[in-house]
């Protein structure tokens, strides 16, 4: 088994496409290129690219503010799912949420996603909410938060 490289591609240009590629191979609703390019521009914004035997696998994208960090997306493509990859970013983003000193991480997620549920909370994430309507044909997102 080869081993899955995580890359910072914060604040770099150089990974737009790749990223935009990605968000769109995986995701039904996507970002645009030029939200893409606003998150790699923007200096508190964190992004990550998966990467494994020269492929682009999958990605990461989180917001800081003060002392807490908002992880926007995590998408991994489907063939690579299951083997620890969305796990390998989530703790590439703890480790630098505590190495800012940052306290909580906060997400969505749609409350049809059941295996991006369990994974959160099988990683320590808690539900403090629930959006009703928040997405597309209304809806609801279940908002979790981990205390690090």
């Amino acid at each position: 088994m080869s081993k899955i490289q995580i890359i910072n591609a914060s604040n770099s240009l150089k990974y737009l496409d790749a990223l935009y590629e990605l968000d769109k191979d995986i995701f039904n609703t996507f970002w645009a290129n030029n939200q893409w390019e606003n998150e790699l521009k923007n200096e508190s914004v964190i992004t990550f690219l998966a990467v494994k035997e020269n492929k682009n696998i999958g990605f990461a994208s989180a917001g800081i503010c003060a002392n807490e960090i908002e992880i926007r997306k995590i998408g991994i493509l489907e063939n690579y799912r299951r083997q620890k990859v969305a796990s390998f970013i989530l703790r590439k983003i703890l480790d630098m949420a505590k190495a800012h000193g940052i306290l909580k991480v906060f997400l969505e997620v749609n409350e049809n996603n059941k295996s991006a549920i369990l994974f959160y909370k099988n990683k320590g994430f808690i539900t403090y909410n629930i959006r009703r309507g928040y997405y597309e044909k209304n809806e609801n997102a279940v908002c979790m938060q981990k205390i690090i």
